[in-house]
């Protein structure tokens, strides 16, 4: 008797194996379900230092953190329709960037020295975004780039937020303390991921002509790659330097007679 294929086995149930794409059956890696949120979409998820899990969703526009136990806590509500990315630093600071028109929050964990000062500390000036009325985070605008989307954020080793953004296809960088300036301007409508490889380049994949781009430390781009899908929608470097990207959408061609 030959080998059952990959067809045949995919008419039945799996339960703890994976299906080979040449056909046999192997050990699945375990997985369990650790949270449900109310919302449609979990655009990012981002993780910190202690293994908690920070969760961008949309509509509701929220940010949860969870713990490994599975604990669910939203610690901000903004106004806007949805949270599109998330990132972490070192000290447990998440940047949250939120769709359509909007900004880049920064997110701090504060324990309250009285039972009143948390109630102080739910806000940093009128511009800031509600935070869950039970947690002790506040939330402020850290960056505006004042355009129609934030696709993605990123950090680099020196703390240097990336935010790449549509629809002029640009990508800021933001210092730790706040100071801006547009690090590479694209001719796509927009950016859409963003990638760092070993030599601290930064990898960019675009919406428009599906385009990677490479770009130095100092904003010079390259366009390694043209790819055969209209968009980038992921990237991922091994330790080889080896860049991966994920593309989706059909180019549009037009023919002329």
């Amino acid at each position: 008797m030959g080998a059952v294929k990959f067809d045949e086995l995919s008419k039945g149930t799996t339960q703890g194996v994976a299906i080979r794409s040449r056909g046999g059956l192997e050990l699945a890696p375990a997985f369990k379900s650790l949270t449900t949120t109310p919302a449609t979409y979990i655009w990012s998820i981002a993780v910190d230092q202690s293994g908690r899990l920070y969760a961008a969703t949309g509509a509701p526009a929220r940010v949860y953190q969870i713990t490994p136990d599975g604990q669910t806590t939203a610690i901000f509500q903004p106004q806007e329709l949805q949270v599109q990315s998330l990132v972490v630093d070192r000290r447990g600071v998440v940047y949250a960037a939120t769709n359509p028109d909007g900004k880049v929050y920064k997110l701090e964990h504060h324990t309250p020295a009285t039972p009143g000062a948390e109630k102080d500390t739910q806000s940093k000036g009128k511009d800031a975004a509600k935070s869950d009325s039970t947690s002790e985070w506040t939330s402020s605008i850290f960056f505006d780039p004042g355009t129609k989307y934030i696709w993605d954020l990123l950090l680099d080793d020196s703390g240097n937020l990336f935010v790449a953004t549509g629809d002029h296809g640009e990508i800021f960088r933001v210092a730790p303390g706040g100071e801006h300036s547009l690090f590479f301007k694209s001719d796509e409508s927009h950016i859409r991921t963003l990638a760092l490889d070993s030599r601290g380049n930064l990898i960019a994949g675009s919406d428009g002509s599906g385009l990677i781009y490479r770009i130095s430390r100092n904003g010079e781009g390259f366009v390694l790659y043209s790819a055969p899908k209209k968009e980038i929608t992921a990237l991922a470097i091994d330790q080889a330097g080896d860049i991966y990207a994920a593309g989706s959408g059909r180019k549009a061609f037009e023919r002329w007679v």
